[in-house]
């Protein structure tokens, strides 16, 4: 929880939702049901004095819950999508649940957010839709996996521009960068990882920097600033997979988790990765220029 520094939140595969005191004993201090299927995703949104957690579950099932009374969610909601299949009939129409595996919302958005799920689409949603009752904004496909993370580019000063570039992994061995802005498209296709791609997320202080972790123990660092085909960094930290990573703060040291239930934690030479103001203006352009297709003659 980033407005409590001594409280740790985790969702279980029986579908609860436990909190952990750093402050108490080892056990949780809480324990919350709403869900009846494992729960994979978590967000803490909103501000320091105004915050809620939002979990989603790989049934679609979506709820929001008050931190301080976590007795039952105070909202829930059903996230599904208009089915792949053609209809027999203009009047038909399917639906199917959306089988989350991950979510991200943007800072300070407590409404819009994205999902991606065990079939490698990402959809763009919204908790409460402004019109009807569709919570479904956008649909973004690409991966050939389940997406196992999504992490939007934070909000730095010198870089305006790339507020808002969505990053994804999954199990097909790729990170992607999209633009939800001007395309449902990828802009790249980020190929490094020796195994499944486990986590991925921006720098959150240097622009168009992030780090990805997979299941071969690899951690690759890239500056597409420089770079979008080669990693600055590509290490490998153990023989166990490593499942998840967090940046601190200010962006110093990575904390990463691994199959065997370790947790270490990695210094970041921050001033070895380049990020000049005309870099950052060129890679503005590239993923803020609209995809353009050209129509050849006789084609």
């Amino acid at each position: 929880n980033q407005f409590s520094n001594h409280s740790i939140i985790g969702g279980l595969y029986s579908g609860q939702i436990v909190i952990w005191d750093l402050r108490a004993k080892q056990v949780p201090v809480q324990r919350a049901s709403g869900h009846n299927h494992p729960v994979f995703s978590l967000n803490v949104v909103g501000t320091q004095n105004s915050n809620n957690l939002v979990s989603v579950s790989n049934d679609g099932k979506l709820c929001m819950w008050n931190l301080n009374m976590m007795s039952a969610p105070t909202k829930t909601i059903e996230l599904k999508s208009k089915g792949k299949q053609q209809q027999q009939t203009a009047q038909q129409s399917t639906t199917q649940d959306i089988n989350c595996t991950s979510l991200c919302f943007s800072e300070g958005d407590t409404n819009s957010f994205y999902a991606g799920t065990e079939d490698g689409t990402i959809y763009q949603c919204q908790i409460n839709p402004q019109m009807g009752d569709d919570h479904i904004i956008e649909i973004f496909e690409g991966h050939q996996g389940p997406v196992t993370s999504l992490s939007l580019h934070p909000s730095i000063e010198q870089s305006k521009n790339l507020n808002g570039l969505l990053l994804s992994s999954s199990f097909d061995w790729t990170a992607r960068l999209w633009n939800p802005r001007i395309s449902t498209d990828s802009l790249f296709t980020l190929e490094s990882a020796e195994d499944y791609v486990y986590d991925a997320q921006w720098h959150p202080t240097i622009p168009g920097t992030f780090m990805c972790i997979d299941g071969e123990g690899y951690l690759d660092v890239w500056n597409l600033l420089e770079d979008t085909e080669v990693p600055i960094m590509h290490y490998r930290t153990g023989i166990n997979a490593l499942n998840k990573a967090r940046w601190n703060s200010d962006g110093s040291k990575l904390v990463i988790g691994d199959s065997n239930g370790s947790v270490n934690v990695i210094g970041f030479h921050k001033n070895k990765v380049n990020a000049s103001q005309d870099k950052i203006d060129i890679f503005d352009l590239v993923v803020n220029t609209p995809i353009q297709t050209e129509k050849l003659d006789g084609m």
